[in-house]
């Protein structure tokens, strides 16, 4: 899945020209559903569930940075084979936090769904939506998430300080890293602007339950004539043994996908060090990954 792996602020580059807008306001605007409101009801996900919505699973320290390995692969895949979907038709719809905007940033969907089971990953979603809002650049926004980490480290993390957090989460580095959203003032506009355009839902989902919603977003795109783009998973399978569950990620997973949806999903091949992120395309490329056995290696 993702732990947090991100120079301290002394490492920041001075903003150009094109960084240098208007500062935001400081008072950050809190974002909630309407009362007693489960199913949106107007906007471009109306059908859909409702964002921001609490689960009964809350980590002891949620995943919100990616560990894996092969994150600039997946994305010079992603340029290596371009979508063959209308621009104004693609979707991307992806678990974990941090790779996703990544790929939103680099792909430009027209839409695009972060899901999570944890009620602290929620927060953060939410929290950067509120932050996405008033943040004019990315260096505002990277000055009002820290600043976010710092005020919710104890809660988030079971931290004292930030100081702390910045041991392994220390967003200013991401201003620097090839490949981030947050590594140029294009790609984090291509973000900011989706979602102030209301096409970036964050939803509290259950990759090996919630049948239902797997078939509302299905039916979502089918009537809206919009086709799943790209698909990121982390490594949520190594999380699930049970054979029965992998069948329902199966099955969900493909619900939504099509024979031109670029599949992400990451894994363990030898069972040791960091997942690393493997490509594929088309809705019969989705499986779960076939690993060496420990069996096999002590035989070898």
């Amino acid at each position: 899945m993702a732990d947090p792996i991100f120079p301290t602020k002394r490492h920041l580059p001075e903003p150009s020209d094109q960084d240098k807008t208007v500062p935001s306001p400081k008072k950050i605007p809190k974002e909630s559903p309407k009362e007693n409101e489960t199913v949106l009801t107007e906007g471009p996900f109306k059908g859909l569930p409702v964002p921001f919505q609490n689960s009964d699973y809350q980590s002891s320290m949620p995943y919100i940075s990616c560990n894996e390995e092969g994150q600039d692969t997946s994305l010079g895949f992603m340029k290596n084979y371009p979508s063959s979907i209308p621009p104004d038709k693609r979707v991307h719809i992806g678990f974990g936090v941090w790779f996703n905007f990544d790929l939103i940033g680099s792909t430009k969907p027209a839409y695009a769904i972060l899901c999570d089971i944890d009620n602290h990953v929620i927060d953060v979603y939410k929290a950067i939506s509120e932050r996405l809002t008033v943040s004019p650049n990315r260096f505002k926004f990277i000055e009002y998430f820290r600043e976010y980490l710092m005020n919710n480290s104890e809660k988030l993390f079971g931290l004292d300080t930030l100081s702390e957090v910045e041991k392994i989460f220390t967003i200013e580095n991401e201003a620097n890293r090839p490949g981030s959203w947050l590594s140029s003032e294009q790609s984090y506009q291509v973000v900011r602007q989706l979602h102030s355009k209301r096409k970036i839902l964050f939803l509290r989902l259950n990759i090996t339950d919630d049948r239902a919603v797997f078939m509302q977003i299905a039916k979502w795109m089918n009537e809206n004539k919009l086709e799943l783009d790209t698909l990121y998973v982390a490594n949520i399978i190594e999380w699930i043994p049970q054979k029965l569950k992998q069948q329902a990620y199966l099955e969900n997973l493909r619900t939504i996908s099509s024979a031109n949806t670029r599949f992400i999903q990451a894994h363990k091949p030898e069972n040791k060090g960091s997942p690393i992120q493997f490509c594929s395309i088309g809705v019969n490329s989705i499986q779960v990954p076939v690993k060496k056995s420990r069996k096999y290696e002590r035989e070898k």
